[in-house]
């Protein structure tokens, strides 16, 4: 009887191998990364971010974060030293400041992480490429989830309607909240 290994996937002879049964059936190139990333408890956000130093992080858009933590979530977070600040929220360690940091509070994250920024378009018609509205969003993901809920509240219909007189109520096509949370 042979121990499950806790590293995954085993290999043998430089092709892995995953156990069912009494069979040794060998991975497909899809299964290899997915066994290894389980395995590894690989994060994109929690790796050291190459190049980045204190100074790429942004000040005043942690004082914003912890002023929205405290109002909107009761949390109770200070802010007193940058370093300290990632350190205690897993947004840094000592070999470097994470990926994670500059997505949150970059001064720019596009810079270092291209593919950071968010893409949206309404399309005209039902032909692709044809565009009524299109947006490059950029900046901290704090900072694109704003831009794209007014993306798409721009992009929404709207209706008004009275109650008691003159009070005014707007019912959007979708409910902003439930944009908001996907």
């Amino acid at each position: 009887e042979v121990k499950e290994s806790s590293v995954k996937p085993v290999f043998s002879k430089v092709k892995g191998f995953k156990r069912v049964g009494r069979s040794n059936i060998k991975l497909s190139a899809q299964e290899i990364r997915e066994m290894t990333k389980e395995s590894v408890d690989y994060s994109f956000t929690d790796l050291v971010c190459e190049g980045v130093k204190l100074e790429d992080i942004d000040d005043e858009k942690i004082k914003k974060f912890i002023q929205r933590a405290k109002e909107e979530r009761n949390f109770s977070l200070t802010f007193t030293d940058k370093k300290d600040f990632l350190k205690k929220m897993f947004l840094a360690s000592r070999k470097g400041i994470h990926h994670s940091a500059l997505l949150l509070f970059g001064k720019n994250p596009q810079q270092l992480i291209l593919q950071s920024e968010v893409r949206c378009g309404r399309f005209k018609g039902i032909k692709p490429l044809e565009f009524d509205d299109m947006e490059v969003i950029s900046g901290t993901i704090i900072e694109q989830v704003d831009k794209i809920i007014s993306f798409i509240k721009r992009n929404l219909k709207v209706k008004a309607t009275f109650k008691e007189g003159i009070e005014r109520k707007e019912e959007w096509e979708y409910p902003l909240l439930a944009l908001k949370e996907g």
